[in-house]
């Protein structure tokens, strides 16, 4: 038992992410694993030996709501005997996380204790890709919202608030809010809070005072000095979030991250908390710094706005200076290029002065010069200069070339120096402008490289199943699975007349989706170039303002975790026999070898005695029938390990007639006696590609088996035939036997040692040797019997690739 113990604990320990345990419940309901691997440990903070003394120790980190469904599964398989799955999300005290899939498979024993014993994988990383592909979308889906608020909100205090809320409802995080800096001249120096939603309560645990010594390194408040992003995946590991710790963690808040932003001389800050360690990596940073970034855009051009409204409401008794701010608004309102409005404001600047005909205008941005009026040489010059958010000078001269007709000293008003700043000003919001719509473009931009690039199929449709939209890997998948191209205003519904099984299970479910507004997700399979690819599926209604206008769909391939998955089961399945098999083995070595070594002892110590010949030659005898019994069951150990030795042995072309004719002419030798009459039809298929020496130890053991269990005093008769049925071979050896009671030893039949007729010599070894040889080569053995009839074994063997011949 305890060379088995080690060879499991070898297997368990050669591969991290596997483990292999045993778990007991007894009749009395007591609860105990009596094994498990070691390398369970990197799983788990509580050791490997305590959990083997308190099982419940395991659970520590589990949420009580998934203990409660595991322990109702775990009933469920008890008392039915099913096989017990379950994916187990497990967390350590430094707050990292694994998801395990647990299989087993119960066994009832004789004292009603019920046995489980499986394996335990990780699946950590495919459940880590399913959660990135879910954060990424969220992430694209918050920003285009965010965008969306951008643009079309009117008001600064307004869209702040919706931000915040966007963060919070549609971001899915704890708190976010926005604060300004105080001004200088503040008696309060602390930070305002302009709009905040979520679990306030955090912040208002400590007054953010930009003067208090203990605060500075705070993460708010060093975002507003360094003027730079401040992230803290861990607050439980920064010194600096102490003051808030307790009221952190009652809030749930694991994570924050701080971005500030200037407009004019004004400081911002944006402020994201999350309920999630190591919330704030680099793609989710990115997304929220553009946020902050556009944010600085669009309230600089509210700002604008609010001065231009301002500035109109003071000129109103100006007519000439509003008329020309009007013309000069038009231009901001035609024009797209910058070139292309300094060329015409130049030219509109000179009608908003008292003396036009006398001036000469000139606008100098980026190394050119944008001049209207006379070329003479100025006698009163006007020059202001302002620097624009893309940190370009932009600086406007106006002069007078010529004395006043009268005589008059001319001078410059007051209105036509505000005036000059005002086109300054509006000049500064409109590249402002431009700017915003560039990066919104980038932003656009960014967004559909990251749409056409991803390995994730897009599309959307109308509520009629019209394509509106879609991308490159959406056009690929469709020609995969559907052998079409498809494109931009194609109907769906024309892929039917294809009558393929795929759109069939499609459409049914996106009429679910359009009839309920709900979200439909399932998985699929296909055939492609003799391949079988599976897909995920996302069928998402688009509401507006709970208006159903459009269908998203996207089509993840997932063949790869679907392979792994699948091998992974067939690791399992294959390891638990093995394991069985260990336990058979480590049986037979203790029931057989322990009765005939104990005897050798017991004999050996009355060698010591005063024996007389008679005795001594008994005892020695004695000793020597034992040894012999000890040997017989070595070799049968060792012809069983030859078996599992031989496990991928060379596979070649075996001719079925070759075979058994040269077992008809052994038998016929060795039965002399009896000759039996063996009848051999190899009409359906004459050879196979296999295991040349599994096939034949498979033939030769069914045949002895067949002859040694005929009847009494009888020619033993059998009949041996092939057929081809579902890409399979079988062949069938009957007999005409004293046959099988089915019922009552079926499950015994092909146990080791074991021996259903004890009136005929034997060892119970050779029909566990076919079924051991069956299996390895992937195939089936089953048995069918009526006692004093006879017997049918059939051997089921898969169609290789190199099958070469049907039957003569």
């Amino acid at each position: 038992m305890e060379y088995t113990k080690k060879i499991v604990e070898l297997i368990g320990g050669s591969d991290k992410g596997h483990v292999f345990y045993t778990f007991a419940r007894y009749p009395d309901g007591q609860k105990k694993f009596l094994y498990l691997s070691q390398n369970f440990a990197q799983f788990s903070d509580v050791s490997v030996e305590t959990i083997l003394s308190d099982y419940t120790s395991l659970f520590a980190f589990v949420k009580p709501e998934v203990l409660r469904e595991m322990n109702v599964l775990q009933e469920t398989s008890y008392l039915n005997l099913d096989l017990f799955y379950y994916e187990l999300e497990l967390f350590k005290a430094d707050a990292s996380c694994y998801w395990l899939s647990i299989k087993s498979i119960p066994e009832k024993l004789d004292d009603g204790t019920v046995l489980w014993s499986g394996i335990i994988s990780d699946m950590t990383s495919v459940k880590r890709q399913a959660q990135e592909i879910e954060k990424m979308n969220k992430e694209l889906q918050l920003l285009n919202t965010v965008n969306d608020l951008i643009l079309n909100c009117s008001d600064q205090e307004e869209l702040f608030q919706k931000i915040c809320n966007a963060l919070v409802e549609n971001g899915q995080y704890r708190m976010a809010w926005i604060g300004k800096k105080p001004e200088a001249q503040d008696p309060d120096q602390s930070l305002r809070v302009l709009a905040e939603k979520g679990t306030t309560a955090f912040k208002q645990a400590k007054k953010m005072d930009l003067t208090d010594p203990e605060l500075q390194n705070a993460p708010s408040i060093r975002a507003i000095h360094s003027g730079e992003t401040i992230i803290t995946n861990n607050i439980k590991q920064s010194n600096y979030f102490k003051p808030w710790l307790d009221s952190a963690q009652l809030n749930q808040i694991s994570s924050s991250a701080v971005f500030p932003f200037v407009v004019n001389a004004s400081v911002f800050i944006l402020n994201v908390y999350s309920g999630h360690f190591d919330a704030f990596m680099d793609h989710e940073r990115c997304v929220l710094e553009r946020i902050a970034k556009n944010l600085a855009l669009k309230v600089g051009k509210l700002r604008g706005q609010s001065e231009n409204r301002d500035l109109n409401t003071q000129l109103r008794d100006n007519l000439r200076v509003l008329k020309t701010l009007n013309r000069i608004q038009e231009v901001f309102q035609t024009e797209y290029f910058i070139d292309d409005c300094l060329q015409r404001i130049v030219a509109l600047i000179p009608a908003g002065l008292q003396f036009p005909q006398l001036c000469r205008v000139d606008i100098l941005y980026d190394g050119q010069v944008y001049s209207a009026g006379s070329d003479a040489p100025a006698i009163t010059l006007m020059s202001k200069r302002l620097e624009l958010s893309n940190l370009k000078a932009l600086e406007i001269d106006v002069s007078f070339t010529a004395a006043h007709p009268e005589g008059e000293k001319l001078a410059f008003t007051p209105d036509e120096h505000e005036l000059i700043i005002n086109i300054l000003r509006g000049i500064k919001l409109f590249a402002n402008e431009l700017l915003l719509v560039a990066n919104l473009k980038q932003t656009e931009a960014n967004l559909k490289a990251v749409f056409e690039n991803t390995d994730v199929a897009f599309v959307l449709l109308d509520l009629e199943g019209v394509i509106i939209s879609s991308n490159h890997e959406f056009m690929s998948v469709c020609n995969r699975l559907l052998q079409i191209d498809c494109s931009k205003g194609m109907n769906i519904n024309l892929m039917e007349a294809l009558n393929s099984e795929s759109y069939k299970v499609f459409k049914n479910h996106f009429t679910e989706a359009v009839k309920n507004r709900s979200i439909q997700k399932y998985e699929t399979a296909t055939l492609i170039d003799g391949l079988q690819e599976y897909f995920i599926v996302n069928i998402s209604p688009v509401l507006d303002k709970d208006a159903l206008n459009f269908i998203c769909v996207t089509i993840k391939e997932i063949t790869d975790i679907k392979h792994s998955e699948i091998e992974s089961k067939r690791m399992t399945n294959d390891l638990i026999v093995r394991n069985r098999d260990l336990e058979q083995f480590s049986f037979m070595v203790s029931h057989n070898l322990r009765a005939p070594v104990l005897n050798i002892i017991g004999l050996c110590s009355h060698l010591k005695e005063d024996l007389d010949k008679f005795e001594f030659d008994y005892v020695v005898e004695s000793i020597n029938t034992s040894t012999e019994r000890v040997v017989t069951v070595i070799d049968d150990l060792n012809s069983i390990l030859m078996v599992k030795k031989d496990e991928y042995s060379v596979l070649e072309n075996i001719e079925l007639s070759r075979v058994l004719n040269e077992l008809v002419d052994y038998f016929k030798r060795v039965e002399e006696r009896r000759q039996p009459d063996i009848e051999i039809d190899l009409t359906a298929i004459s050879s196979l590609h296999s295991s040349a020496p599994f096939v034949e130890s498979i033939l030769y053991n069914l045949m002895a088996n067949a002859i040694k269990y005929s009847k009494r005093d009888t020619v033993p008769k059998l009949k041996i035939w092939t057929e081809l049925i579902d890409q399979k071979i079988s062949i069938h050896v009957k007999d005409q036997g004293v046959g099988i009671n089915l019922e009552k030893d079926g499950n015994k039949l092909f146990k080791l040692y074991t021996q259903l007729n004890k009136d005929i010599k034997g060892k119970g070894l050779g029909l566990y040797m076919v079924k051991t040889q069956v299996q390895l080569l992937n195939g089936e053995i089953n048995v069918k019997s009526e006692l004093g009839i006879g017997t049918e074994f059939i051997v089921t063997l898969p169609l290789r690739e190199n099958q070469i011949a049907l039957g003569d």
